[in-house]
């Protein structure tokens, strides 16, 4: 009897072992087989393109691509599960419904012969068959109490003059006591942003923070990216601001990417490839690197009790 039992006892911690296991198996998978993503997409006149998301060895992935008109796929294990094409353009306007008419009973068509043989119709008989008309009761009307005190003419004029002055000095005082408390809210932030950036403490915080923040930025961005694009607007000023605001990005595509401005005329083409991946284990590292820092947790909470924004 006891060996039995403690065969029961091995078997159930083997299931329970094998669970666990699993269990942590998908964990380590989610948490470390990343999502990869590519895209390509070209610009010659009409726009053309595809971008596809896969995980864990094509086990699940999604694929948009264009050309003409957008179609979206979702495949699980090779299989389709989801699959919408929508044709671009305007969608044609749906005919309305028509509803069918009741029929209207016809009155029989009568030759000249009946008409003169047809005994002529009593009027009072007609009239009492006739509904009666009701009448809509009207509501007397009152005459307005501005109208029925009569005031002289000169009082009512001061009076009016009296009411607008008051209610202009009215207006001012609102607006001059909305003004005062608006610039001790103002002076209010202005010292706790001081303070709070003037403290040790919060200056470790946020330079943790912005570490982390570029390594997940630096983890997101594409690791290859290919391409070439001519571009060019009407004005060459916004030409050279874009190619400006490029070049602060030339460290992250450098060679693998040609800008081509053109200052002379608006024309836009080229074409573009990208490849990437994200692994949510580095996003969470990333944020628990920034909630074990204490100064930030009280910050939050803080934040928190004051209801936010």
């Amino acid at each position: 009897m006891l060996h039995i039992l403690l065969l029961i006892l091995k078997i159930a911690g083997f299931l329970l072992l094998a669970i666990l296991g699993l269990f942590l198996l998908a964990v380590l998978t989610v948490l470390f087989v990343p999502v990869r993503y590519r895209g390509q997409g070209s610009f010659y006149g009409e726009p053309k393109g595809s971008f596809q998301v896969t995980w864990l060895l094509r086990l699940l992935s999604l694929c948009v691509t264009y050309d003409g008109e957008a179609e979206i796929r979702i495949r699980i294990l090779g299989f389709s599960v989801f699959q919408e094409k929508e044709k671009a353009g305007k969608a044609e306007p749906e005919e309305e419904p028509v509803f069918d008419r009741p029929a209207m009973p016809e009155e029989p068509v009568l030759s000249a012969q009946d008409l003169e043989t047809r005994p002529p119709r009593d009027p009072k008989e007609e009239y009492e068959n006739t509904p009666p008309i009701r009448s809509i009761p009207q509501e007397p009307e009152h005459p307005s109490s501005e109208a029925s005190e009569e005031a002289p003419p000169g009082n009512n004029f001061f009076h009016r003059i009296a009411e607008k002055i008051r209610g202009f000095f009215r207006r001012m005082a609102l607006a001059f006591r909305n003004l005062c408390e608006g610039l001790k809210k103002a002076e209010a932030w202005k010292e706790a942003a001081v303070s709070f950036v003037q403290d040790e403490e919060n200056r470790k915080t946020y330079l943790l923070i912005k570490k982390q923040l570029k390594k997940v930025l630096r983890h997101i961005l594409p690791v290859k990216l290919k391409g070439a694009v001519t571009f060019g607007f009407e004005e060459p000023y916004t030409t050279g601001q874009i190619l400006t605001w490029a070049a602060l990005l030339y460290p992250l595509y450098r060679d693998n990417f040609v800008l081509c401005p053109v200052f002379d005329r608006q024309i836009l083409e080229g074409e573009v490839s990208l490849k990437g991946r994200i692994r949510m284990g580095t996003l969470l590292m990333a944020g628990i690197r920034i909630l074990l820092n204490k100064n930030f947790r009280k910050q939050l909470r803080r934040f928190l009790n004051r209801g936010g924004l």
